[in-house]
């Protein structure tokens, strides 16, 4: 993936992380301690070479975390899901057989919900 792009999709990323915690760009560059201009620039995917510590202090100030800008959404929804599918079955390691299924069941719908939210 060219660069450009790649600083596109980070720039929405951040965006739509902003949007959903119903920050002004004022505000995440207070908490980022950098100019409203720079995160403009951010979202509109034009700052050029923009360092790993502003990316870290934006994606902190508007609530996700760093691997979230590069990983593509549909990555970031499987590992997401792979983890929590893990800490499931190790919560439910002493569940009978019987009662496993019901809950293997249940759960299945349970994630899929959580990452249509996603």
């Amino acid at each position: 993936m060219p660069l450009t792009d790649l600083l596109r999709e980070i720039g929405a990323r951040l965006k739509e992380a902003r949007a959903r915690r119903g920050l002004t760009q004022e505000q995440v560059a207070e908490g980022a301690h950098v100019s409203v201009e720079t995160i403009s620039r951010l979202e509109r995917g034009v700052e050029s070479n923009p360092t790993l510590n502003l990316l870290r202090d934006v994606s902190q100030t508007v609530g996700i975390g760093l691997h979230e800008l590069f990983l593509p959404d549909n990555d970031y929804d499987r590992i997401a899901r792979e983890r929590l599918s893990r800490q499931i079955a190790a919560a439910l390691s002493n569940v009978g057989r019987k009662d496993l299924t019901s809950v293997k069941a249940i759960m299945g719908h349970v994630v899929d919900l959580i990452a249509r939210r996603h």
